[in-house]
Formats: C-alpha cells, sequence, structure tokens
C-alpha cells in the first residue's frame, strides 16, 4: 500500500483493539502506516459503524464469538481530500469478504497507476492486452481485482454484445483454482456499425480500454495460477480477422487471513 512521493495519500486504520494489541500486530506483518486504537468502539459507534450482526456472521463461519466481538465494527474505508472533505466511502457487511488493500488504494487514486506486482500481456489480430494485479498475494475470501488494459489497432474495432449469430463478442473469463469466486467486468456499451451489403447492426468499439475483474479465492490453496481469457473478433474496414482467445497467466502467492 505504500507509495512514495510528496503526493502519497496518508493512510490511517482504526480498530477495536487495544494499542498493544495493534504494536505487536503490526509489528509481526511489518505495517507501516498508523493503527489507531479506538477501545470500546467510541468513534466506530458514533460512525454509524458498529456491526450489530457480529454474532451471527461469526457464526456462518464457524467462528468463536465473545463479548469483546460486540464491539466489532463493519469494516469500512473513508476517502478525505486535502481540506479533510469526505469525497467517498466504501462498506462491506462482513470482514471475513472485503476488498484488499490494494484494491482499495487503486480505488482511492482512480486514474493513477501504482504499479504491477504481477502482470501478463498478449497480444493476437487488432488487439494487444495486459492484466495486472497490485498484489502478489491473495487471501481467503479476500475481494481482489484484476486490471485489464486493452488496445485496439488504430483502423480497427471489436464486437461487443449483442452481436448477430455467427459473430464473437469481447469477453473476459477468469479461471482458477475451484475455490475461485470470478465477476463480470464492465465493458463498454459500443457504437452502431453497419457493413455495407449486410443488413445488420453491430455494436463495436475501438481505442483503449480498461476494465477490471473482481474476484476472490474462498480457500487457502497456497500458490495459485489464474487464467486471463479475453475471446473476441477485430475487424477493419477491409477485412474481419477470425475470433481469438488470448490467454494470460497471473500467479498469486497463498496467505492467511489476518487476525490481530
Amino acid at each position: 500500500m505504500d507509495r512514495a512521493g510528496a503526493d502519497a495519500p496518508e493512510v490511517f486504520a482504526v480498530s477495536y483493539d487495544p494499542v498493544d494489541v495493534l504494536a505487536e500486530f503490526a509489528a509481526d506483518h511489518g505495517i507501516t502506516y498508523a493503527l489507531l486504537s479506538d477501545v470500546g468502539s467510541v468513534v466506530i459507534e458514533a460512525l454509524g459503524l458498529l456491526n450489530r450482526h457480529a454474532e451471527q456472521q461469526q457464526a456462518h463461519f464457524g467462528s468463536t464469538y465473545d463479548d469483546r466481538k460486540k464491539r466489532m465494527p463493519h469494516p469500512g474505508t473513508f476517502v478525505l481530500d486535502a481540506d479533510g472533505i469526505i469525497v467517498d466511502r466504501r462498506f462491506e457487511q462482513s470482514h471475513r469478504r472485503r476488498p484488499s488493500g490494494s484494491v482499495l488504494m487503486a480505488d482511492a487514486l482512480a486514474g493513477v497507476d501504482g504499479g504491477a506486482a504481477v502482470s501478463a500481456s498478449a497480444s493476437g489480430s487488432g488487439l494487444q492486452v495486459r492484466a495486472w494485479l497490485h498484489t502478489g498475494a491473495y487471501r481467503p475470501q479476500q475481494q481482489l481485482e484484476v486490471r485489464v488494459a486493452l488496445a485496439v489497432d488504430a483502423g480497427a474495432h471489436v464486437y461487443v454484445e449483442p452481436v448477430p449469430k455467427g459473430f464473437t463478442p469481447l469477453t473476459l473469463r477468469l479461471q482458477g483454482p475451484k475455490s475461485l469466486a470470478a465477476g463480470d467486468p464492465p465493458l463498454p456499451a459500443g457504437v452502431s456499425f453497419r457493413v455495407e451489403g449486410l443488413d445488420q447492426e453491430f455494436l463495436v468499439v475501438d481505442g483503449k480500454i480498461r476494465t477490471a475483474v473482481p474476484f476472490r479465492i474462498d480457500e487457502g490453496e497456497g500458490h495459485v495460477a489464474l487464467e486471463l481469457e479475453v475471446a473476441y473478433q477485430a475487424c477493419t474496414a477491409m477485412e474481419c480477422f477470425p475470433p481469438e482467445a488470448l490467454r494470460l497467466e497471473l500467479a498469486l502467492e497463498g496467505r492467511p487471513v489476518l487476525r490481530p
């Protein structure tokens, strides 16, 4: 989560754990940003973040529930500007399924490439693809994203849904271990396009496209390999290329769930 330079954001985490527990946790896991102790969850409750369903959630995941967890907050993030004004916020129901720090930082710094820990590239007829993650590791049930940049060659376009029968739209599919749960990435809606001599309307996109494939791995499966399949069909004003499927492999290291 570190970013060097004068424009680097300041990161603070608030927990209901006491200072000594947070200090040991930070030392054990190499955490360098500030961990703030809110014993009794006074600030947490004032912000309306107290999780009143913690007991049911802990039972669902088979975890032990005790009096201390009565003060557990919902995991959440506030993004403040330089004047201390909240410009964005994001909250989750459960500590088990929540975004990784790399995802939160990428969202907060939209438009700024914070660097890739793992990346892969591939190219085909009329299209270049790069995929990356800002982290090289996963933890069970942690929400992550594969960021994807697609560049359609000048003078070419690719089809997007819906397409007439016999044509291949742009699709991205993430595959991996058995417990992988991957979502659908947002793609541009496309613009209308017609081919002379065909009584059909197509939706196409060109230029540069950026998107992200959300995913999580629900079980600790050690070292895993993810495969991103990018299926598409590219055309120019003069010709249409056969449908292609580019495959990019991304390796991740498995890590255990963090607990103070």
